[in-house]
């Protein structure tokens, strides 16, 4: 078990909340709550000028997100990584390599490829994944695919249908761009889509310099006895799962043609759709919405 798996944040919650009456805690609660929200309501006109200005294509990922609020939060209570702000405003860049927090552990993975070479090579590598048999071939696949979709279209992470590769061309201005093959993976009775960053060798352009410490099995381990210590607490737990979790991100603008969504539709026929917000299957993704979690699992401690 790694002794090290819970920081001292977590164990400072944990001791405030055991030692101190559950009035007090709520009140404390309900104090940083109130806090919060009248901040909002003073950086309202700031945060509208930050909206407006952003990248358009940056903005229809991002609407009503507190971006300032959020930075300030973390500004007040001495965040570690301040510059994970940026990905909101700026996007996530899908290759060449993000900053690297002095906060996490130093885990080198160098590319193998360059942005350059992908777009040198991209209308060749285009030709042969568009020429691969579909991954959709099973009963319901393409119909999932093109459901779930349709939805991120409505919701601005996807831009399109597009139905030929000149209808895309025309959209991005040129002919460099290259392609995602979208495939569907079952989760028990769960369907999840996946874009091959591998197969679409994105991810070969990417070098990650984080060692991620994930809430792992160690994590669970360490924080059992911690708890355990608090004689005649009764903790009450609840889980949060964040819908669409990666497509809360945008994609650095200049990225987006490097990794358009494709797949073959339920009569087989080629769709086409231009990104504009993270995509699972993508390592850059991994990485910034590790981070991105990271600050928000920061300010609820």
């Amino acid at each position: 078990m790694d002794e090290n798996a819970l920081q001292r944040i977590t164990n400072d919650a944990i001791r405030f909340v055991s030692q101190n009456p559950p009035e007090l805690v709520s009140i404390e609660r309900k104090k940083n709550l109130l806090k919060a929200k009248i901040l909002a309501k003073q950086l309202e006109g700031q945060e509208k000028t930050l909206h407006d200005g952003l990248p358009k294509l940056v903005e229809k990922v991002v609407p009503g997100k507190k971006i300032l609020l959020w930075q300030r939060l973390l500004e007040q209570y001495g965040y570690d990584d301040l510059e994970v702000v940026r990905f909101m405003r700026e996007g996530v860049p899908l290759v060449g390599t993000h900053d690297h927090p002095s906060c996490y552990a130093l885990k080198l993975k160098l590319a193998s490829t360059t942005e350059a070479e992908l777009r040198d090579s991209a209308l060749p590598c285009r030709l042969a994944l568009e020429s691969r048999r579909p991954q959709t071939d099973a009963p319901g696949f393409a119909e999932h695919l093109e459901e779930t979709a349709q939805e991120e279209v409505e919701l601005s992470f996807l831009e399109g249908p597009f139905f030929s590769a000149e209808e895309v061309t025309k959209a991005l201005g040129h002919t460099n761009w290259r392609i995602m093959r979208r495939f569907v993976i079952e989760q028990g009775a769960k369907l999840r889509p996946i874009d091959d960053g591998l197969e679409a060798q994105l991810n070969s352009a990417y070098t990650s310099t984080i060692r991620l410490d994930l809430q792992d099995a160690d994590y669970v381990v360490a924080l059992a006895p911690e708890l355990g210590k608090t004689k005649g607490q009764g903790w009450v737990g609840k889980t949060l799962d964040l819908s669409k979790a990666y497509k809360q991100l945008p994609i650095k603008p200049d990225h987006r043609d490097l990794a358009v969504v494709f797949f073959r539709d339920s009569e087989g026929k080629a769709r086409y759709y231009i990104p504009n917000a993270l995509m699972f299957g993508s390592t850059a993704a991994v990485y910034a919405f590790n981070r991105v979690s990271r600050s928000i699992w920061f300010l609820i401690n």
